[in-house]
């Protein structure tokens, strides 16, 4: 007749079992089992985040798009004014287009509401023939200057909300 053991008695053996088979350490004299995440903090892990309505984002002033192909940078103006503005609470879109080096775009949309910190990026690369072509939406906790070129930004403690892929992949 087999026995049957319970998973955390096998995980908490698995040190024994590893140090047996190197043979030049002892064993250790007591295992130790993972702790189990508490009820609350798995429901923090669980977190969800929702996109806005696209009625909410279309009412959001538009500071146009800025376009970067080859290491040059295209209308930096509209990103620095929506930085500008984001630093201020003032609610607004503005769109990154980032060309790859076979000229397929990747859009990356910024929405700011106006409230806390908080912006939606959703990145479309649907038209990157070379890359998962997706689109994927996030929640960032806030923006941040960018190191490499201080008038532009990018989103700091991004939290996915949702990603849809291409027919077919």
């Amino acid at each position: 007749m087999k026995r049957q053991y319970p998973i955390k008695l096998l995980t908490g053996l698995m040190p024994l079992v590893l140090c047996a088979c190197v043979g030049d350490r002892p064993p250790p004299k007591q295992a130790i089992l993972p702790t189990q995440p508490s009820p609350s903090s798995s429901a923090k892990l669980r977190k969800t985040y929702a996109w806005p309505q696209s009625a909410q984002l279309k009412a959001l002033p538009n500071y146009g798009t800025t376009i970067f192909i080859m290491g040059t940078v295209q209308n930096a103006e509209a990103a620095e004014q929506f930085f500008h503005d984001y630093q201020a609470h003032q609610t607004g879109q503005w769109v990154r287009q980032i060309n790859s080096q076979e000229g397929d775009p990747t859009f990356y949309h910024f929405y700011y509401l106006g409230k806390g910190n908080a912006v939606y990026v959703e990145q479309d690369s649907r038209q990157d023939k070379w890359s998962v072509t997706d689109i994927s939406q996030e929640l960032c906790d806030r923006l941040i200057p960018d190191k490499a070129y201080p008038p532009l930004f990018r989103g700091d403690g991004c939290h996915p909300i949702k990603t849809v892929k291409k027919l077919g992949q």
